[in-house]
């Protein structure tokens, strides 16, 4: 299956990642726990948390979740970006 180009433009554009970066790097650095370790704590490979991270791709709600749980943030919607907005598909 040949990926679809536009689709790509839109993905690569997005401004903004799901994930509340300042919260994530502070609970990270908090723990010193490396991004490989925190992926491999909630069962992803660690591309897929880069490209949470950047905004490339969003997360599932359950992966928020098991994210914040790992970096003891409650409650987990604390995690999101509120500033968001998912691209258009």
């Amino acid at each position: 299956m040949v990926p679809d180009p536009r689709r790509a433009r839109v993905i690569k554009s997005a401004p903004h990642s799901a994930i509340n970066r300042p919260l994530f790097n502070e609970a990270r650095d908090a723990l010193s726990i490396s991004n490989q370790d925190l992926a491999d704590l909630i069962g992803v490979h660690k591309s897929s948390l880069a490209q949470w991270l950047s905004g490339e791709r969003s997360p599932s709600a359950a992966h928020v979740a098991a994210l914040a749980e790992a970096l003891n943030i409650r409650p987990w919607t604390r995690l999101l970006n509120p500033a968001f907005t998912p691209p258009n598909r």
